[in-house]
């Protein structure tokens, strides 16, 4: 639900094609974005924790932080190891030596 009103959003304020990049983007990463959202979010959580910062601040803090932070991650991920984002299949040859 939140994608669909996020993406109805961009596309009223952004180019098509723009958002479509940002649509495939996030279906092309899925798998990496649920690997590592989780202890990212933990992070925040116990660094916002200790600084008593307020519940509203927090949050859209870590709701930028977190998108940053997956988007980082993704990249490097994807550039220099594709194979743990699912990009690059194992050879068959170089299984069996």
């Amino acid at each position: 639900v939140f994608l669909l009103i996020f993406s109805i959003l961009l596309e009223r304020i952004v180019k098509v094609e723009m958002v479509d990049n940002i649509i495939t983007s996030i279906g092309c990463n899925t798998l990496t974005i649920f690997a590592v959202q989780k202890p990212i979010i933990k992070v925040f959580n116990k660094g916002f924790t200790l600084l008593h910062v307020p519940d509203f601040v927090g949050f859209i803090v870590k709701c930028i932080g977190t998108l940053v932070c997956i988007c980082l991650i993704a990249l490097f991920i994807n550039r220099f190891i594709p194979i743990l984002a699912g990009k690059i299949q194992a050879n068959s040859s170089n299984m069996e030596k």
